[in-house]
């Protein structure tokens, strides 16, 4: 299992303080898309931190692949946190049939990521030691979140 760090180099090489400094600025992006898929990625992370020590202090089976599995899917999150940025601007610039689908396909691909980080979760939340709980409700509050900004991005993707 490796609590290696997730590297700074995601979001175009930005630290998290400069993302948040970008998103609040008047840049065209990124923007809430991009910051939705980034509470996805801090669900995963919170899930990894429950399942890597609960493993660490129970060897419960499946929990160290479940900690391994989040951190990866945390990486991909913001992987899709810096595609959707670059799509937002490109369909920005465009609004182009094009443009609109690439968003919604990282929509899409965002989605399924959230279903599969609650499946993850459901199927270990009761190997996780008590002291953890709360970063597995802190993960399903971010999951609630990326899900609320994903939906109303759709929606006025959709009007528009």
């Amino acid at each position: 299992m490796s609590d290696s760090p997730i590297s700074s180099q995601t979001l175009s090489g930005e630290t998290l303080a400069d993302f948040v400094n970008r998103l609040g600025s008047t840049a065209i992006a990124p923007g809430s898309g991009a910051a939705g898929a980034v509470a996805l990625a801090l669900a995963a992370a919170c899930m990894a931190k429950a399942f890597a020590i609960s493993y660490h202090h129970t060897s419960a089976s499946g929990l160290r692949e479940a900690a391994d599995h989040a951190r990866g899917f945390a990486i991909i999150a913001l992987e899709y946190a810096q595609r959707d940025g670059d799509d937002f601007r490109q369909w920005l610039e465009s609004h182009s049939a094009p443009a609109a689908e690439a968003l919604r396909q990282d929509s899409h691909k965002l989605f399924g990521l959230s279903s599969v980080l609650k499946e993850l979760l459901a199927t270990h939340r009761e190997a996780v030691i008590p002291p953890l709980t709360a970063d597995l409700g802190a993960a399903l509050d971010f999951i609630s979140a990326f899900e609320a900004i994903e939906t109303r991005n759709n929606s006025e993707l959709a009007a528009n």
